[in-house]
């Protein structure tokens, strides 16, 4: 009985470590940041005798930095991003550690720096066009949507894999020249 006990103890144990997903991508970076006009409105003649107004628009920027097992290869296929599907240009990023600029950090300084682990590679993911809206969504993807705002979608061992981002990171806005 007591080997019975100890052989399903085992099983139990090393399916458990069995069972652990790994992926290549260990962890996203997540940011958005408002780029504030600085130009001053003109005013341009309009052709009925109007002036119209013209003033600088706010863009927003999205920085999405992927840490990967540099061993790996991988696709990055796309992203969602607050409920709809983008295509994506991703490169891997040349120089490390990146810094970005923000007042607001939590530990005071006014920098963020993103450096990959040991071992890993950064990859910048910058979202191009919307692609127009799936008709069906599988359900676990729907459950993902309403509870991430980024969902990276990447391509290894030909299997399509999904990693969420709960909450983008919104860093101080810039200011344009």
């Amino acid at each position: 009985m007591k080997t019975y006990l100890r052989l399903l103890l085992l099983f139990l144990i090393t399916g458990q470590f069995a069972s652990a997903q790994y992926t290549p991508v260990t962890r996203i970076y997540a940011f958005s940041q408002s780029v504030l006009p600085g130009q001053i409105k003109k005013v341009i003649p309009g052709e009925n005798g109007k002036n119209i107004e013209v003033s600088g628009q706010q863009k927003t920027n999205y920085l999405f930095y992927a840490d990967k097992k540099e061993s790996e290869t991988i696709k990055i296929i796309g992203i969602w991003m607050f409920g709809k599907k983008y295509h994506v240009k991703y490169d891997k990023v040349a120089t490390t550690p990146v810094e970005l600029s923000d007042e607001n950090n939590s530990d005071g300084s006014s920098k963020i720096t993103i450096s990959p682990d040991a071992g890993n590679e950064l990859i910048q993911i910058l979202p191009g066009e919307v692609i127009s809206k799936e008709s069906r969504l599988p359900a676990f993807l729907k459950k993902m949507l309403q509870q991430s705002e980024l969902i990276l979608i990447y391509a290894w061992n030909g299997k399509t894999w999904y990693m969420p981002v709960k909450k983008i990171k919104t860093l101080q806005p810039a200011v344009s020249v």
